[in-house]
């Protein structure tokens, strides 16, 4: 984002807004965002979200709206974007910034440790949720295929190797797990678009059906390893101890989420057997992740502990998720 004060930024956001998309957006809110860059309107009907020329691909941008426009109008609860102006998904603040704006879905968030919610019913809607995309993606045309990344070309991949984040040990395991994954075959039907974060903080429950949001990282993968996300993301909101709770949690979740997620799309035996690597592959990518896009001078003595203790891990070769 522009290094502008706050304030300055929003009320640019608010004038572009109001120029660009023809919405009077009142004081703009704060929602959050990995770069808290993610604003609402005053009375919570859009959203309005900023983007950095420098770290965020443009086209990569427009091709991600496509697709959710693409999904919003084949029945996917997924918030509707918005085109300016200009008949683009995005439109410019300055120089260095642009934004979208998209209607905002207003659902309940899910808590992990609300029970009535936190249960067998939701995961199977999670993976029947999950399923439909997949099945969606395969009929997919997308208008500009090469502004969609391939996983191998994320920045993270590229870091296979290298000792930047300062643990030879990570990066040794890091690079053999890139390496499988590079010999592995991109059948279309296991391969193509994914979510890539589709955990419980981007699903919003609206009665019977689940609400998916923020497609920013938007990517080319196999199928399975979205499947391991969601398994990864469910599992780690239990205890580690007693010895075993997590993994049984975890069968347990795997179970109920391709009950749902068959309904819509296969999963093969095959993919099944790749689960239990693509979860050690997805411990190794946070870590990697979270040391290379921002600076450990913004993270929090918590999040800085959390950092260690998985850095710790993965250099013993301990696994946060086993099935």
């Amino acid at each position: 984002m522009s290094q502008l004060p706050n304030g300055n930024l929003t009320l640019k956001m608010e004038a572009v807004v109001a120029q660009q998309y023809n919405i009077v957006t009142g004081d703009l809110q704060l929602l959050g965002g990995y770069y808290k860059q993610v604003y609402e309107t005053s009375d919570a009907c859009f959203v309005v979200k900023g983007y950095n020329e420098e770290r965020d691909n443009r086209q990569q941008v427009e091709s991600e709206m496509d697709w959710v426009a693409y999904l919003h109008d084949h029945d996917c609860c997924v918030a509707s974007p918005l085109r300016s102006a200009s008949g683009q998904w995005t439109a410019s603040l300055d120089a260095e910034t642009f934004i979208t704006v998209s209607t905002k879905w207003n659902g309940t968030a899910i808590d992990s440790t609300e029970q009535a919610i936190w249960n067998d019913q939701l995961f199977k809607k999670w993976g029947k949720t999950m399923g439909s995309l997949h099945r969606l993606a395969g009929s997919y045309q997308a208008k500009q295929p090469a502004s969609i990344r391939d996983w191998s070309e994320e920045p993270v991949i590229g870091l296979a190797g290298s000792n930047d984040h300062g643990s030879n040990k990570v990066a040794g395991k890091w690079a053999e797990a890139v390496a499988e994954l590079q010999a592995w075959p991109k059948d279309r039907s296991q391969f193509g678009l994914i979510h890539h974060d589709m955990h419980h903080g981007n699903i919003l429950v609206d009665g019977e059906q689940l609400a998916v949001l923020d497609f920013g990282d938007l990517i080319y993968h196999w199928f399975a390893y979205d499947v391991a996300i969601a398994v990864h993301a469910a599992a780690v909101t239990v205890d580690a101890s007693p010895f075993g709770a997590r993994t049984q949690f975890a069968r347990r979740f795997l179970g109920a989420f391709l009950e749902g997620y068959e309904q819509e799309h296969p999963f093969s035996a095959e993919q099944r057997a790749q689960l239990p690597f693509l979860l050690w592959y997805r411990q190794l990518y946070s870590y990697m992740y979270h040391t290379t896009h921002r600076s450990m001078d913004g993270w929090s003595e918590q999040e800085r502990h959390l950092l260690h203790v998985m850095k710790e891990r993965i250099e013993q070769g301990v696994r946060a998720v086993e099935l």
